[in-house]
């Protein structure tokens, strides 16, 4: 694991609240709107205005990511962002509730560069543990459990345990 990532792996996995009954676990139940879903992700808990560092050496930005279509957020709230980062080996990281920095098309971050800040999320949701998320995806497409590659082990999903 490298020191950046060492970073990452000091930030909690978000706890209970009210808009997340299980936490920020990968694969926790969701409802919202009457609808139950799973959680596709990881939540670190992170305070607004956190900068963080890119974790994963090499990873290449892609494109900003867009968490909610226009029509999510009241008037007067600002939009959510993110962004996708795409490593050596092809797979693919989406980051959301993040303003990406120091970014362009192609820009190549190395593992200890600025990255991004982390959003508050207190003005669209009262009362959230605020954080980002995380969703991991094999260069095969196949979505799978973060938290391996963030903590160097097993979380409640089911990819393997990678080693750097």
């Amino acid at each position: 694991m490298n020191d950046t990532l060492k970073q990452w792996a000091h930030y909690k996995i978000r706890g209970a609240d009210k808009w997340a009954s299980q936490g920020g676990v990968y694969h926790a139940a969701r409802s919202r709107d009457g609808r139950s879903r799973k959680h596709e992700g990881l939540d670190l808990e992170a305070a607004p205005g956190t900068i963080m560092l890119a974790p994963w050496p090499w990873a290449k930005f892609l494109r900003r990511a867009v968490p909610y279509p226009d029509s999510h957020y009241p008037e007067g709230i600002k939009k959510l962002h993110g962004l996708w980062l795409q490593l050596p080996n092809n797979d693919r990281i989406k980051i959301l509730y993040v303003i990406p920095l120091n970014v362009g098309p192609g820009h190549i971050y190395r593992a200890g560069d600025i990255c991004f800040e982390v959003e508050d999320l207190s003005k669209l949701y009262l009362d959230i543990r605020n954080h980002f998320h995380v969703e991991y995806y094999l260069a095969s497409g196949e979505r799978v459990d973060p938290t391996p590659y963030i903590f160097g082990r097993p979380g409640p999903g089911v990819a393997p345990v990678v080693t750097a």
